[in-house]
């Protein structure tokens, strides 16, 4: 009994979908297990099954309140419960359907905008027909109770009557579930057969099964050969799928092919208008591209849609300084530090916008939350070091800090980068380390003139002639 309770409990931290076991139990104690035939029997197991049902209401309660927490929770504002009945009695339908007929599968079924009456009417009287047949029978044929209401049964927390996320339905929710269908489908098909007097008919219904799996198989592998492919056939398959289209726009993106990604997320805006974040990746792209017009005008639209984008916000940032707005690019860089607090581009850039402004102390701080938030980012772990060694202000430097800063920044390179030994020479150098700073400079200069580098050159050069003097660099 331990043992189960905590590999239940070790199940619930890995899928939350188990947390309808403690009724799977109960069912399976009814039949095969017969562990219950009367209503003093049926109490005892269920009192057995009370710490499962502990654990059951404890995960629900945390899993409810963190999804309400990061907004994945639907609001009744936004999907009625009429709706949500009448989606879960269509997905019940779908996913019978599915599991027989496996054909037109996608990674995302959107929320329809309406639901065609006389199929919603369909799955209604399937869902009514199999649990009447499953209670009308219970006692003669107790496998297709104890699978059926197993499938219903384990597809509650899935079936969107508590709305979590954007999909109506979701392939993967079925693995669980669809054991309970394929229990009544093996004991009934052993029913039937078994009254057959020809023992070649189940190896041959068992052969075509097996082939239309295959064949079944081997018509969607394809469609799995990357997220593009996969997007691509969701989006063929489903119609009007505005989140398919934009996550499609936004791999295309990663992938530098514009005009796909340009393709993608316009359509994902045509389908829906108030679309926050394909404005924001529109945006990007458009950016990327320099077309700042066209950026700068998505950027508004996504933040006046929904103010609370970190990455909206950075990216609008990046674009108004490099417009030399930098009042405006701090206000947004500034929102995003209180957004995402740990999200390290964003203080990094903003002690860009600061050194630029002239405001050492406060660029200093922002490197510093950028490196405690993303210890081995080497831009962040550099820029603070030199900022450490070099400041003119006493008060602003940290040689001890710099030093072990410039040391991990190194070592993320290998000791192979011009720019980053240039700024373990000026942490030596301010630990009035002169030989090693001087060493290392000369090894900095080596890897610039390697690479061609002849700006860096020349910094390294006025760098080293202080250190020759044995005299620490300033800026």
């Amino acid at each position: 009994f331990w043992f189960a309770l905590a590999f239940f409990a070790l199940g619930l931290m890995s899928k939350p979908m188990l947390v309808t076991l403690p009724c799977v139990l109960l069912l399976i104690d009814y039949w095969p297990l017969k562990r219950f035939y009367d209503l003093k029997s049926f109490t005892a197991k269920l009192v057995e099954k009370i710490p499962f049902f502990l654990l059951t209401i404890g995960l629900s309660i945390a899993t409810f309140m963190v999804q309400k927490k990061v907004g994945a929770m639907g609001s009744l504002e936004k999907l009625s419960i009429t709706a949500r009945l009448t989606n879960a009695i269509f997905s019940y339908g779908r996913y019978l359907e599915k599991t027989v007929w496996p054909s037109s599968l996608a990674v995302l079924y959107p929320m329809p905008e309406h639901w065609v009456k006389w199929q919603v009417a369909v799955s209604a009287g399937v869902f009514l027909a199999l649990s009447i047949l499953a209670v009308w029978t219970v006692r003669r044929r107790p496998y297709i109770f104890v699978g059926w209401f197993w499938f219903v049964g384990m597809l509650v927390p899935v079936i969107g009557l508590v709305q979590v996320g954007t999909q109506a339905m979701a392939d993967r929710f079925t693995y669980l579930p669809c054991i309970g269908l394929l229990i009544a489908i093996a004991w009934g098909l052993n029913d039937g057969l078994t009254k057959l007097r020809h023992p070649i008919i189940l190896p041959i219904i068992t052969a075509i099964l097996a082939i239309s799996c295959l064949a079944a198989t081997t018509v969607q592998l394809p469609y799995w050969h990357n997220t593009q492919t996969l997007l691509q056939r969701t989006v063929a398959v489903t119609g009007k799928n505005p989140r398919a289209n934009a996550t499609l726009g936004t791999t295309f993106a990663n992938d530098g092919k514009w005009a796909e990604a340009e393709h993608y997320l316009s359509q994902a805006i045509t389908e829906k208008p108030d679309f926050a974040e394909a404005h924001a990746d529109l945006a990007g792209v458009y950016a990327r591209q320099g077309k700042m017009a066209e950026a700068e005008e998505n950027y508004q639209v996504a933040l006046r849609l929904k103010e609370a984008q970190p990455l909206a916000h950075f990216g609008f940032a990046n674009l108004l300084m490099k417009k030399g707005l930098l009042e405006d690019a701090k206000a947004h860089l500034t929102a995003v530090t209180r957004l995402a607090p740990d999200f390290a581009p964003a203080h990094y850039l903003l002690s860009v916008l600061l050194t630029k402004q002239h405001d050492p102390s406060a660029a200093i701080e922002q490197l510093q939350q950028a490196v405690h938030a993303k210890p081995d980012w080497f831009p962040a772990l550099n820029s603070l070091a030199w900022n450490l060694s070099t400041q003119t202000e006493a008060k602003l430097r940290n040689g001890t800090e710099a030093l072990t800063l410039a040391l991990r920044a190194a070592h993320l390179k290998s000791m192979n980068d011009a720019g980053v030994m240039d700024t373990l020479a000026a942490a030596y150098a301010e630990n009035s380390r002169f030989h090693d700073a001087i060493e290392t400079a000369g090894t900095a200069l080596q890897l610039a003139r390697a690479a061609n580098q002849n700006n860096l050159i020349d910094n390294i050069e006025t760098h080293l002639k202080s250190y020759q003097s044995q005299q620490p660099w300033r800026e």
